[in-house]
């Protein structure tokens, strides 16, 4: 583990301890895990940071890309269902965020093969 991830933990230890959740706790979420390189911890932390985020009702792209990132590991993992669910909804987002002519959602579409 690098020194960064040891901060981003620690973070997560204090807001965990004071029982914070809002964006910056979704947003560390999400940082933490595009540092990690372990699939799993990777996917427990896109897996946070999009609870958080729905549950604050707040729409991020790091959210729509959280999204996109499980959709990717489910991908290659085999499971293509949970793929699928998690790349239509990186999808809407990326559109209702970013437009349906953004390369990143013309990206997601033709990855996906979504429409």
């Amino acid at each position: 583990m690098c020194i960064r991830d040891r901060y981003y933990e620690k973070a997560l230890k204090i807001y965990r301890e004071i029982n914070l959740e809002n964006e910056n706790t979704a947003l560390t979420y999400y940082n933490l895990g595009t540092t990690f390189d372990e699939p799993d911890k990777q996917h427990d932390c896109y897996l946070q940071s999009i609870r958080i985020y729905e549950k604050l009702g707040v729409k991020t792209i790091q959210l729509a890309n959280a999204h996109y990132n499980i959709a990717a590991m489910s991908r290659n993992s085999g499971n293509e269902l949970n793929a699928l669910k998690h790349a239509k909804i990186s999808y809407n987002l990326h559109k209702e965020l970013l437009g349906a002519k953004h390369k990143s959602t013309k990206d997601i579409a033709n990855e996906f093969k979504l429409k």
